[in-house]
């Protein structure tokens, strides 16, 4: 039997390599893209709060921080409130993955990285993968390609999963969200999300706390529409 070669680390694959090697393709307008992005989710007045001193922090200060500060102390702020955490699952980050397969020409190959964020069952380590959230330093001179990091990531949950369901993420360049739907072996791109807009942060809360819905309902934490 052929062993599996070892292939590129996730941090170094483009969108067009993954498309090529597992036979992938863009479809923006994918209905299950569509259906996320036009969530109707209702923030409450506390979460708009929130929201408003965060964005009014994040004008003065976004130019200021390196990745790890926006990181912790942006980012971090979001999904503290959004709070993907249960006993049946919550957020990992800097968790390694690894995945073997084919590739669109049969050929056999392993890949394994880490991801900035995965949602996932599991409370020590993650099991089921449902979402990613992948962070970059906003740079003109960039060596790898943060849609191709997330789909690569996508595509091991896919893998791991069994399931054929899709798999949600989003990307962040500074203050620049896309959020992404792989599904099949189509994906799908949002419109860019630029949270220095008021309206746009707010947007970017109820798309995630449209998929926090969707992933308790998948697992019957809630029941579902």
């Amino acid at each position: 039997m052929e062993k599996p070669h070892k292939a590129k680390s996730f941090e170094n694959w483009t969108r067009e390599e993954v498309q090529d090697t597992f036979g992938i393709k863009r479809n923006n307008d994918l209905a299950i893209l569509k259906n996320w992005i036009n969530t109707n989710y209702q923030l409450t007045e506390k979460e708009l709060d929130f929201l408003a001193e965060l964005h009014k922090g994040l004008q003065n200060d976004l130019d200021l921080y390196n990745e790890d500060e926006l990181k912790f102390f942006f980012i971090g702020d979001i999904l503290r409130l959004v709070k993907f955490k249960t006993e049946t699952y919550r957020a990992f980050t800097q968790r390694h993955m690894e995945f073997s397969t084919q590739t669109v020409d049969n050929q056999p190959i392993t890949v394994a990285g880490i991801v900035e964020l995965v949602v996932a069952t599991g409370q020590q380590n993650p099991k089921k993968p449902f979402f990613f959230l992948q962070e970059f330093k906003q740079s003109l001179k960039r060596n790898n390609d943060p849609l191709g990091q997330l789909l690569i990531a996508m595509l091991a949950a896919k893998v791991l999963n069994k399931n054929g369901k899709a798999i949600y993420g989003c990307y962040v360049l500074g203050s620049a969200w896309y959020f992404v739907v792989l599904a099949g072996n189509e994906y799908g791109v949002s419109l860019v999300y630029d949270v220095t807009i008021a309206d746009n942060l707010q947007k970017i809360v109820c798309l995630l706390k449209e998929q926090k819905k969707q992933i308790e309902q998948e697992l019957g934490l809630i029941p579902k529409d």
